[in-house]
């Protein structure tokens, strides 16, 4: 009879999920131990052997939550959903226009959000890593991208202009204020945040 090789060895985790057993843990195996309860979108806190916690912090999401209760890490490139093109994970909502007469971005949920119209129908967008261009004309392009704020948008011109572009915008808002230009005050919560 052949000779069976033997089990592997299971792998040690260096992770629980509340602050306690992640403890007794580090005590146990010498390590820093991820205490996966205290997660945030931009921090990570982890139990030291000598019963100290140590926090990672970034300024901005790097993490989010996902519906099953699993983080998973920003990933703003773009991927074509039903209504357009939308970031893969993203702590704010955000949808760019497929082209045509609809808003060029939808930012938010139904309840809180906006929706900003461009001036003219949009061409089929060029996608770009987290970037969707328009071609709007041989020179110009408008240019939205996904942030970890929302977005950004931009008019890129590729020759100099025989007078300054001008724009009007629309905006149709739904629970949020503008208080100044460019400033829109929402509240941070699921697909809400603040976009400048």
């Amino acid at each position: 009879m052949p000779a069976q090789a033997a089990p592997a060895a299971s792998k040690e985790s260096f992770e629980r999920s509340d602050l306690v057993s992640a403890r007794l843990a580090a005590v146990a195996t010498g390590k820093d131990i991820l205490v996966t309860g205290l997660t945030t979108a931009t921090s990570l806190t982890y139990a030291s052997p000598d019963g100290s916690l140590r926090s990672e912090v970034s300024v901005i999401p790097v993490r989010v939550a996902q519906g099953d209760g699993i983080w998973a890490d920003v990933d703003y490139d773009l991927e074509k959903v039903d209504d357009g093109w939308a970031p893969k994970v993203s702590p704010s909502k955000v949808v760019f226009s497929a082209g045509g007469d609809g808003p060029a971005v939808s930012f938010g949920s139904a309840s809180r959000g906006f929706d900003l119209s461009w001036a003219k129908s949009l061409p089929e967008p060029t996608i770009d890593g987290n970037s969707a261009i328009y071609q709007l004309t041989d020179n110009e392009a408008l240019v939205l991208t996904a942030t970890s704020d929302g977005f950004e948008q931009s008019l890129k011109l590729t020759a100099a202009p025989s007078s300054v572009p001008k724009q009007r915008l629309g905006f149709d808002m739904t629970g949020v204020t503008m208080i100044r230009n460019w400033i829109i005050r929402c509240c941070r919560q699921a697909g809400a945040g603040i976009h400048r």
